[in-house]
C-alpha cells in the first residue's frame, strides 16, 4: 500500500537519523509486507544491535548488565532496578525479535536472553506496552522452536529463610504455561537455586517491603513525575480515610506529554 511505499521512499533518511526503535518497527512493518526494502532494513536493524556479555539488544544508548556479585567463588544475582529508557529499549528489542525470528537468522538466544533479564514484575516488564509487544516476541520464539516439545526440568530452591527445607518445581509440557509459585516467609540471607533436564523456564524472585522515610525509596532513572498526595481521616474513631493525589508530568525535555500512564493506589 500507499504506507509501504512511503517507509520504502524514507529508508535512507532512516538511515542517516533514525533511532533504534524507529528502524525496529520499519524493519517489522517491512519484513510483515514481503516489501523488496525488506532486506535493506535488515540490514540496518542489524547494524544497530549491541551486544556485550553474552547478550544482544537495540537501545537508546548502552544498558548496564544484570547485575550480580561474586561471594566465595559463587555468583549471586541482584535487584534489578528500573533503567533510563526501559520501556522504550525493551519494546524495540521485542520488534527485532520477531523480525530475527522470523528470518530464522543466528543470535536469537541472546536476544531472549536479554528480555528475559529486563522483567521488572511479576510476568511483565515496565510497562504495558512493551510487556504486550515482549510477550509476543517471547512467544513466536517459543513456538518456532518447539520449546514445548523438549521441555523436562527439575528446579530445586534452597533459602537461607527456610532452614534447610528444599522446595522442588516440576516444569514439563502439561504445566509449562503454569504459574507455579514459592512464597519465602521473612525472607532474609540468599536463594540458591538448581535447574537440571532440557528446556526453557523463568524463574523471578520478586521481593516487597514498604518503607516510610523517602531516602529508603528506589529512585527512577529520570524523575518524569511529580506526585502530591493527600490524606483525610474522618467518620467514627477516624476509621475512613479518604485520598486525594495530584500528579503532573515533569519530563518536558524528552516529550511534551507523558503518553500512557497508569497511577495505582494501593
Amino acid at each position: 500500500g500507499s504506507a509501504i511505499n512511503w517507509l520504502e521512499r524514507n529508508l535512507k533518511l532512516l538511515e542517516a537519523h533514525g533511532n533504534s526503535y524507529e528502524i525496529a518497527i520499519v524493519a517489522y512493518a517491512l519484513m510483515m509486507s514481503r516489501s523488496s526494502s525488506a532486506e535493506s532494513a535488515f540490514s540496518l536493524l542489524t547494524r544497530h544491535a549491541r551486544s556485550e556479555g553474552g547478550y544482544t539488544y537495540w537501545a537508546k544508548e548502552k544498558v548496564p548488565l544484570p547485575p550480580s556479585k561474586t561471594e566465595n567463588q559463587k555468583q549471586f544475582s541482584l535487584p534489578r532496578l528500573p533503567y533510563k529508557y526501559d520501556s522504550s529499549n525493551i519494546e524495540t528489542t521485542a520488534y527485532a525479535l520477531m523480525v530475527y525470528n522470523a528470518r530464522k537468522e543466528i543470535m536469537l538466544e541472546s536476544i531472549v536472553k536479554w528480555l528475559n533479564a529486563q522483567r521488572l514484575t511479576d510476568g511483565g516488564w515496565a510497562s504495558t506496552q512493551d510487556t504486550a509487544w515482549a510477550m509476543k516476541a517471547l512467544i513466536e520464539y517459543t513456538n518456532s522452536n518447539r520449546l514445548r516439545d523438549v521441555s523436562g526440568l527439575t528446579v530445586s530452591i534452597e533459602a537461607t529463610a527456610l532452614s534447610g527445607h528444599t522446595k522442588t518445581i516440576h516444569v514439563n509440557r502439561q504445566n509449562l504455561a503454569q504459574l507455579q509459585k514459592i512464597e519465602i516467609p521473612h525472607a532474609w540471607g540468599t536463594v540458591k537455586v538448581q535447574a537440571k533436564g532440557a528446556g526453557f523456564a523463568i524463574l523471578q524472585m520478586t521481593v516487597q517491603y514498604n518503607v516510610d522515610r523517602p531516602r529508603f525509596q528506589t529512585q527512577p532513572p529520570v524523575p518524569a513525575f511529580d506526585l502530591i498526595t493527600k490524606a483525610i481521616f474522618h467518620g467514627r474513631n477516624q476509621s475512613h480515610i479518604s485520598y486525594s493525589s495530584c500528579q503532573r508530568w515533569t519530563n518536558v525535555n524528552e516529550s511534551v506529554r507523558s503518553g500512557m500512564a497508569v497511577l495505582d493506589v494501593t
